[in-house]
């Protein structure tokens, strides 16, 4: 639960920026690398939670967890990202 509620809290304070940032300026936000591998990881966790797989139990949280690190790390640049564009406001 946990991971969901980070989930969508990341994506409120990105989605929610970068859309008064491209009704109030020229900026167009783009993907950065650590989301790209974050949204591997995160199908990969997905893939390990819905069935149940006993052998490669130690995976899931694995997955999670790294999930979880990439997309803080994707967060953050977002988030410096958007600091320096308000800033020119």
């Amino acid at each position: 639960m946990w991971f969901f509620v980070f989930f969508i809290i990341r994506y409120l304070t990105i989605a929610l920026p970068g859309l008064y940032l491209i009704n109030h300026t020229n900026f167009v936000n783009s993907a950065n690398k650590p989301g790209k591998w974050a949204t591997t990881v995160v199908a990969l966790t997905l893939v390990l939670h819905i069935p149940q797989f006993p052998t490669v139990e130690y995976l899931k949280s694995i997955s999670l967890w790294l999930a979880f690190a990439l997309l803080l790390i994707s967060w953050v640049l977002y988030m410096k990202r958007f600091l320096v564009e308000l800033k020119k406001i």
